[in-house]
């Protein structure tokens, strides 16, 4: 828009909602129109009872005015009439120094293209009336002096025209034409709020809605360009299309749509990327959600179609990268299972449980991230054919080694980083190097201050630097194991399944500060590690060769199933460690259940589908039960509402787990023979699964409900 325009961008519904100005100053003087130009308002149906008005507003006061005008136009509406800001030689596209057959060809035009976006004939026949004021005003010399006079008097260029009612959506639509844009917005949605015949109502909403159209153009070409903005205004429109309907104006409503998919993905990430304060609270909550239904539409397999240019793992890798490690860590929690994880995203998954772990001091957070590390791990060391180290498994084992440290798995994190063995295909160099560069010189007896010298080393540049709230975050390993529920957390551990070594590693750093008894040695010996390597200097230390995972990975997709057991290496006898089965993977595999057993009793009867997720007398069980419904001509429709994970018990070795679960579902039984018979149901029930891992990974080898 014009400057000159721009300060006309003003209305008056009503010329005593203008009274903006003290009473002891003088108002804009009015002129009346001469009998001439009044003649021809008339033959346009435009009212003559008020005169051509020549008001000084400022912007500001006129969109002012304007807000507050909707008890006006109730009046108007009363009234059969309405002021608009309409400038004769704006509308027909004219010029001050045009001749008069310019004029006339500037007319001639303007009517010969008439808007062909679904309006009204009659909207459309009274914009050629309004127009032909305009013309015959200024084609005749004489009127067209008066006129120009008028304009030069105009200094705040607020020309009001009082317009009939029944003229003001074609009204609307010349200014909308001519660029008013913001007038249009703001008379259109003050009519919009009163009571319109259809005829009427749908003109206002498609000429309001152009305007917003117009308005994100015209966001979109500043620099740079306003994508909030107009993602607003695109909101805007298709609001006021899809209620006028899907016959109102479907070419525009297509446009709008497809407009908004393609820059919609920027919009998002513009979002994530303001401040993090309360101003700005709401807007990025908008952003997060709109991330969560861009991610969640994905299509069969977790696929996403590019969306604004993006690929999934574009999008989401810059989507991360202005998003918070709790932010983080909420989204891939909520994320349906069905919906798999690229491997960027479980990488920083898991950075992001690190993070918000240490920074909160729940180890249980910590303790997910690993989790995610291992998978990660697993999936990525089953992909790599030479056995070589790559940058991605070092980052990983990195990650998976340092959360089991953070667990006081001081054994673990040793043989996960292969420092127990020269041969360890996961020895990386570089890092052993590093963490015996940082022992007190008695070699591979007592790693574990090098190994403290690492954690804090990762933490603070691998970890915090990937969040946008703890990019300038202290690390203080002592303040993290001085804490006593991170103590207790751990004390749980140890007298759960994670080995006891840990205790007697973690002793020789303690030894001589405090004797307890043997049950409590986990807890007060992980106190005595913050006392030791707390206060180490980090600066003295020559950070490690991290890789910067979020800039620098590869992004192609893992291999179909990260969380499926790890099979064994061709070629070899040696058996892999078994996928440490925790809440999320019951999850999964109980959700695999439901949809088997769904598939297998359904209408299309895919009873093998049982195979992938039953054995032993589980499968039997369910095998005959399908079999049985389909003898009689039966068939169910399952859908799982809710379910929830009461409790995982593990064996020993790993390779059997217990798992309690309430589920909630419908079902709804269908008899092909005797409709009548057909039955439903809702429940919500609490059942015990027994699963055992094997050559197929881990299978439902029986279940009991517990209590409905």
């Amino acid at each position: 828009m014009a400057p000159c325009q721009a300060a006309r961008v003003q209305v008056s519904i009503a010329a005593p909602a203008f009274g903006s100005r003290p009473e002891s100053k003088p108002r804009a003087p009015v002129r009346a129109l001469p009998s001439r130009i009044a003649g021809q308002s008339l033959e346009a149906g435009i009212a003559t009872s008020n005169p051509l008005r020549l008001q000084k507003r400022s912007k500001v006061s006129v969109i002012c005015a304007l807000a507050q005008a909707q008890p006006s136009v109730a009046l108007r509406n009363a009234e059969k009439s309405m002021q608009l800001p309409i400038d004769y030689y704006q509308i027909l596209g004219a010029e001050p120094h045009f001749s008069t057959d310019a004029v006339m060809r500037a007319y001639e035009a303007r009517v010969s293209n008439p808007p062909t976006e679904g309006f009204s004939v009659e909207l459309l026949k009274a914009r050629q009336q309004i127009l032909k004021v305009a013309c015959d005003t200024l084609a005749d010399r004489d009127l067209r002096d008066e006129y120009d006079r008028g304009l030069k008097e105009d200094e705040a260029g607020t020309l009001v025209v009082e317009v009939p009612w029944s003229k003001i959506p074609a009204a609307l639509c010349l200014l909308q034409e001519a660029g008013e844009a913001e007038v249009v917005l703001q008379v259109g949605e003050a009519l919009l709020d009163e009571n319109l015949k259809k005829p009427f109502k749908q003109d206002v909403v498609l000429v309001t809605a152009l305007a917003y159209v117009e308005l994100s153009r015209e966001a979109m070409t500043e620099n740079p360009p306003a994508v909030i903005r107009s993602c607003d205004m695109l909101n805007g429109a298709l609001r006021l299309l899809q209620a006028g309907g899907n016959m109102l104006a479907p070419s525009l409503q297509e446009e709008v749509y497809e407009t908004l998919e393609e820059i919609t993905p920027r919009c998002v990430l513009e979002l994530l990327a303001l401040p993090l304060d309360e101003e700005h609270k709401s807007q990025r909550s908008e952003g997060l959600q709109e991330v969560r239904n861009i991610l969640w539409t994905a299509g069969e397999g977790g696929l996403m179609a590019p969306v604004g240019g993006y690929t999934r793992e574009q999008f989401m890798k810059e989507a991360l990268s202005r998003m918070t490690a709790c932010e983080q860590v909420a989204l891939f929690t909520e994320t349906p299972t069905n919906i798999p994880a690229e491997k960027l995203e479980i990488y920083s998954a898991a950075l992001a449980h690190v993070a918000e772990g240490f920074k909160t001091k729940k180890p249980r957070l910590i303790q997910e991230g690993g989790s995610l590390f291992t998978q990660l791990h697993q999936s990525l060391r089953d992909r790599n054919d030479n056995h070589l180290i790559t940058d991605e498994q070092r980052d990983v084992m990195l990650g998976r080694a340092l959360s089991a440290l953070l667990l006081g798995e001081v054994e673990n994190c040793k043989t996960f980083l292969g420092l127990n063995d020269v041969n360890s295909p996961d020895r990386c160099p570089e890092v052993a190097d590093f963490v015996l560069s940082g022992t007190d010189g008695n070699g591979d007896s007592d790693l574990l201050p090098g190994l403290c010298k690492l954690l804090e080393s990762w933490l603070a540049e691998e970890v915090f630097t990937n969040f946008r709230e703890t990019a300038d975050f202290h690390v203080s390993l002592s303040d993290y194991y001085d804490d006593a529920e991170v103590l207790g957390y751990l004390e749980k551990l140890e007298k759960g399944s994670f080995p006891q070594e840990a205790a007697a590693a973690i002793a020789r750093l303690g030894e001589g500060v405090t004797k307890h008894s043997s049950n409590r040695l986990l807890p007060l010996q992980i106190a005595c590690i913050a006392a030791v390597f707390g206060g180490l200097a980090i600066a003295s230390v020559s950070y490690p060769p991290f890789q910067k995972v979020l800039k620098s990975w590869r992004v192609a997709p893992l291999v179909p199933a990260l969380t499926s057991a790890v099979t064994l290496r061709k070629g070899t006898t040696e058996q892999k460690e078994v996928l440490r089965m925790d809440a999320r993977l019951a999850e999964q595999l109980i959700r695999k259940w439901q949809a088997a057993k769904a598939k297998a009793l359904g209408v299309t009867r895919a009873i093998t589908q049982l195979n992938e997720i039953l054995d032993g007398q589980m499968l039997k069980s369910w095998t005959d039960r399908a079999v049985e419904v389909a003898k009689h001509g039966w068939y169910w429709e399952y859908k799982l509402l809710e379910i929830n994970i009461d409790s995982v018990t593990i064996s020993e070795d790993g390779r059997r787990a217990m798992v309690e679960a309430t589920l909630q579902e419908t079902a709804r039984l269908y008899d092909s023979n005797n409709p009548q018979r057909n039955d439903s149901y809702k429940s919500s029930y609490t059942t015990r699964y027994e699963l055992h891992y094997g050559d197929n990974g881990w299978r439902i080898t029986d279940g009991a409900v517990l209590r409905t």
